[in-house]
């Protein structure tokens, strides 16, 4: 996992880069802007801990966001 800022992380995305990020890192919000990046780009995005620090409302809505591109562990 890249420990960047996110306006960096962003940007990588934004751009098509795949990336895999620790929900124990970044805030909820700050994981719905970069799988709606993910969405729009088709960038995939791992989204590692979720289980530990999202609720299921939370989850489906990060999935909306990526349109297909989010995929979730642990």
């Amino acid at each position: 996992m890249l420990n960047l800022p996110l306006t960096q992380l962003a940007q990588i995305v934004s751009n098509g880069g795949g990336i895999e990020i620790d929900c124990a890192r970044l805030r909820q919000p700050e994981i719905i802007q970069l799988a709606a990046h993910a969405g729009a780009s088709g960038a995939k995005l791992v989204v590692k801990n979720s289980a530990n620090h999202l609720s299921m409302t939370e989850i489906v809505q990060i999935a909306a966001n990526g349109k297909g591109n989010v995929f979730f562990e642990g």
